[in-house]
């Protein structure tokens, strides 16, 4: 079975993944399943992710956990990370 993708806004934007998106912006390409893009020339690289090239998100707290990439902002109600728990990996 096939599932749809959609592009919400924008120009020259494609989407060929499974129930993908591209929200607006121009120039993306969502080639992966149950990916989303926002901006300007993005090109997915994984499934199940969220693309956007700068976020803002001033009240995300920085945990600084050992053993966490830096950058990486948790948020957890303990303060052990298991394999199932989700991170927001912010590159320079």
């Amino acid at each position: 079975m096939w599932y749809y993708g959609v592009i919400a806004g924008g120009t020259t934007n494609k989407v060929n993944g499974a129930c993908s998106a591209v929200l607006g912006g121009q120039g993306n390409t969502v080639t992966h399943d149950y990916a989303a893009v926002f901006g300007h020339n993005l090109s997915s690289v994984a499934n199940d992710m969220f693309h956007v090239s700068c976020i803002n998100a001033p009240n995300t707290p920085n945990i600084g956990m050992i053993g966490v990439p830096a950058g990486t902002f948790v948020w957890k109600a303990g303060n052990l990370l298991g394999a199932a728990d989700k991170v927001l990996v912010l590159h320079p």
